[in-house]
């Protein structure tokens, strides 16, 4: 369990490096603004700057009885417009923010715990990876496969061809699918939902 959460949380910060990567490398198309190799390496060693990058989606766990899921059934039983609706979804827009913020720092943690042996905060107990909780092995690992989806689906050679006229990048992007080993789908691309682990 460990392991994949690890390799997961990894995943998601070389989500995070190559979100930063194209930036740069649009920044220094459009601007002419060279970068030096050193600066670039010293950005890309800061693993939370890269799991805030690689966040590109948000999932809200929702557990019974607790105040979000108050929140999302009071949504659902309202009519839409209606005063309840309405202060509901900014309910429910303050829990998302939360979660963009919190996220990122949360995946760096669970990185170094599923990696690390570490002692209790009251020095009474190790922290071993292997403790790791099996249902937040399965919901990171759900969400990491979701926003690899979603990056994969931008780099479609028909939706580049569609996008390349306006954007740099994507004409960058195309350009470079065409002068090396073209586009490859990886193996288990249509994402299916994982299967719960039997803990």
């Amino acid at each position: 369990m460990s392991t994949a959460v690890a390799l997961a949380m990894l995943a998601r910060e070389e989500l995070g490096k190559s979100v930063f990567l194209e930036k740069t490398a649009q920044e220094v198309q459009t601007a002419n603004s060279p970068k030096t190799v050193g600066k670039l390496k010293w950005k890309l060693a800061d693993h939370l700057a890269k799991q805030k990058l690689g966040h590109l989606s948000t999932t809200l766990p929702i557990e019974p009885n607790t105040p979000i899921a108050a929140v999302v059934r009071q949504r659902m039983q309202n009519k839409p417009g209606s005063k309840l609706f309405k202060q509901a979804r900014v309910a429910l827009d303050r829990f998302v923010a939360q979660r963009q913020r919190e996220a990122p720092a949360q995946r760096h943690g669970q990185r170094m715990a599923s990696t690390y042996v570490d002692i209790s905060d009251d020095a009474q107990d190790w922290l071993l990876p292997r403790d790791c909780d099996p249902d937040v092995a399965y919901n990171e690992l759900q969400d990491a496969i979701n926003d690899y989806a979603l990056k994969l689906d931008h780099r479609r050679p028909e939706r580049l061809a569609a996008d390349a006229a306006n954007d740099p990048m994507c004409r960058l992007v195309r350009n470079t699918y065409r002068q090396g080993s073209g586009y490859h789908r990886p193996r288990g691309y249509s994402i299916n939902p994982l299967r719960r682990p039997a803990c």
